[in-house]
């Protein structure tokens, strides 16, 4: 019987970390723990502030990473109690674009004393939604000069991308673009705490910071043009050199060892951003075939082996992760926060006493209501961007809105159309795809939602009408990260030299699939109808209306 090893998949979400320890032969998760970050998402003041963030504000505390890091690798060890010289790689994803200045001892700029209380000195999470103005201005300028990196990235230049947030800093924080030595991709930050390697990864570096080395990229013509300072940035970037996904970055440092009582030199992979990953883990290898993660956003994702862009898709990029083929991102700024936002606002008390008496979840109850109204009932239409739309408009600005309502319209009602509105944003990504030339023919989905709410999954197959499999796996972004560390650990430690050898080996194995269902089609095709013509009017032809309702005006 083989000697078994392991790879450590670390992933850094929005509220918590994440450790899964993997078995490279069978891809059996043997332990997992989490990290709670104590200071969560900051959307309204800063630590020991009294003064109020602008609204759209979303940044986090370095040091919840500091502590979750050498916690997490602890944790995994002590869990699993497998030998640590038998763990043989690491690999780690974050979200992003979420970027983080540092000052000349690459540590944040927010922890001198100078910096504590100026924002822009803090880490920017991916959904910090201030910096639609400097993507208005980066596309402009960009489609004027008929730029390239246009046709990578759907069109447009998505707020949520490294420059926005960058470009932000240098206009309202001077100070702080003036003395951060370098700001970089969470990942290649964290990926830095691991070995003291710098290194940026190549992937991130092309899709969401559209580096100007690569082929597709911003030129320094073009960033003087944008704003000359933005120059000083781009040569501050090249002291993190760029390296290839899927590769050793370096090895475990000792310090950190020490604390955790992994092996130094343990072999750790070039850091990735969370959701591509879990095209590994969920093993997708061909191109009619997408993932869909599920959480409080959504990311959809799937290879084509022709390289085309599709017109509102959030990026593309080839070899990525499968050689001989281009990953297409689509996503979606909020799905789960969606359903929570009901929950937390509109779900009536009636509702939490009927659950408690049932002994189930508010979820659980709704879930169970919205699955008793027939698809032809007179049912309100919305449309899915209250956090903005990632795709395909890639407008933060944009509001949600719902049509429909009668004075005989009920909670569970107004529920259910908030989820169709989710799946109906998903079914124009999927056909704009297919208008590109890209045919996805099944779905793979994975997150909590997907795992926990078959209720919700049936009404994604019968409005996608495509079949839609979901995993038992409990983090497939961390699962995803363990097989980058199995690539990083190389063959001769155990673990790959091939990538379709990792993921056929280490992949996650499906539960459910769920068919769609023919008697329900007509229904929701009139549905989808409606909501194509919402989106067109509000998010096109009105667009400046739906802003502007959203933006404070009162004096």
């Amino acid at each position: 019987m083989p000697h078994s090893t392991y790879s450590i998949g670390l992933d850094f979400g929005t509220l918590s970390g994440r450790a899964v320890l993997i078995d490279h032969q069978s891809g059996r998760e043997i332990a997992s723990c989490d990290y709670v970050y104590p200071h969560a998402v900051m959307e309204k003041t800063l630590p020991g502030e009294d003064r109020p963030l602008p609204e759209g504000y979303a940044l986090h505390h370095p040091q919840d990473y500091l502590d979750a890091l050498p916690a997490l690798l602890k944790g995994i060890l002590e869990k699993s109690g497998v030998d640590p010289r038998d763990i043989t790689g690491i690999g780690v994803d974050t979200t992003a674009t979420t970027i983080i200045p540092l000052d000349d001892q690459d540590m944040p700029l927010c922890f001198r004393e100078e910096f504590r209380n100026n924002p822009h000195a803090w880490i920017k999470l991916w959904k910090h939604h201030t910096t639609q103005p400097q993507a208005d201005r980066l596309n402009a300028l960009a489609q004027e000069q008929k730029k390239g990196f246009l046709q990578r990235c759907g069109g447009k230049v998505s707020a949520e991308w490294y420059w926005p947030k960058v470009m932000e800093i240098a206009k309202e924080a001077p100070e702080v673009y003036e003395n951060a030595h370098s700001i970089v991709e969470l990942a290649d930050w964290i990926a830095f705490l691991l070995t003291h390697e710098k290194k940026r990864c190549q992937f991130i570096a092309a899709f969401h910071a559209h580096d100007y080395q690569s082929d597709y990229g911003m030129d320094e013509d073009f960033l003087r043009a944008l704003d000359p300072l933005l120059i000083r940035q781009a040569e501050k970037n090249q002291r993190w050199p760029q390296q290839k996904l899927l590769t050793r970055t370096g090895g475990l440092q000792a310090d950190l060892a020490a604390r955790t009582g992994l092996i130094p030199g343990t072999a750790v992979a070039v850091a990735c951003t969370d959701s591509p990953i879990a095209m590994l883990s969920m093993g997708i290898t061909r191109e009619e075939d997408a993932v869909l993660i599920m959480g409080t956003s959504g990311m959809l994702m799937f290879y084509s082996k022709k390289d085309v862009c599709i017109p509102g898709a959030m990026g593309t990029a080839e070899n990525a992760l499968l050689p001989g083929h281009t990953l297409h991102l689509f996503g979606q700024s909020a799905v789960g926060d969606i359903y929570q936002w009901f929950v937390n606002h509109l779900a009536p008390h009636s509702y939490y006493l009927e659950a408690q008496e049932k002994g189930e979840s508010i979820y659980q109850l709704l879930n169970r209501k919205i699955a008793a109204i027939p698809p032809d009932s007179p049912l309100p239409i919305a449309l899915d961007w209250m956090n903005g739309n990632r795709c395909l408009l890639q407008n933060a600005n944009l509001s949600g809105v719902m049509a429909g309502l009668t004075l005989s319209t009920t909670a569970d009602q107004i529920y259910r159309a908030l989820i169709e509105a989710t799946a109906f944003g998903l079914k124009k990504m999927l056909d704009a795809a297919r208008e590109a030339g890209v045919s996805v023919k099944s779905i793979r989905a994975c997150g909590g939602i997907a795992y926990k709410s078959p209720e919700i999954m049936q009404i994604y197959a019968d409005i996608l009408e495509l079949p839609i499999s979901t995993s038992s796996c409990s983090q497939p972004n961390a699962q995803g990260s363990a097989i980058m560390g199995a690539m990083a650990a190389g063959s001769q430690n155990g673990g790959y030299d091939d990538i379709l050898m990792a993921v056929a080996a280490m992949q996650c194995p499906m539960v459910r699939t769920y068919q769609p269902c023919s008697r329900h089609q007509a229904a929701y095709r009139r549905r989808y109808r409606h909501y194509c013509q919402m989106h067109q009017h509000f998010g096109v032809d009105q667009k400046e209306m739906t802003e502007e309702i959203r933006r404070p005006t009162f004096i």
